[in-house]
């Protein structure tokens, strides 16, 4: 687990200063610089590392990218598929949480799931 990378996304999403006009759970990108999710925000958080894909709607690695967002957020952020599907997609049911973020989560919710993620994920590290 990249630490590091993880909490400046939830520092990104709290900021305010978001890459798109309005935060949408629901999605990477539907319309360019209207609304995106978590992933849609990866190349506004982290420049240098991701760009946005206008025709195609959705983020990639500059570098070494698999051509899809999810995969790239693996390798980016060094999680398993099963990690990064639920940290960023609706209805995922999540063991670091007391409930489900679904379609109307906040980037708050986000925020505050990735932190809670990553505090669950050091502490599941140290007993092994």
């Amino acid at each position: 687990m990249n630490e590091e990378r993880l909490l400046k996304l939830a520092k990104h999403l709290e900021s305010g200063k978001l890459g798109h006009k309005e935060f949408d759970f629901r999605i990477i990108d539907r319309t360019c610089g209207s609304a995106g999710c978590a992933l849609g925000e990866l190349p506004f958080a982290f420049p240098d590392a991701w760009r946005l894909d206008t025709l195609e709607f959705s983020a990639y690695l500059i570098k070494d990218s698999e051509g899809d967002c999810f995969e790239d957020a693996c390798i980016f952020f060094d999680l398993s598929s099963e990690e990064v599907d639920t940290l960023f997609i609706p209805g995922m049911d999540a063991p670091w949480l007391e409930r489900v973020l679904y379609d109307e989560a906040t980037r708050y919710d986000v925020a505050d799931s990735i932190r809670k993620f990553v505090e669950w994920k050091k502490k599941r590290m140290v007993t092994k």
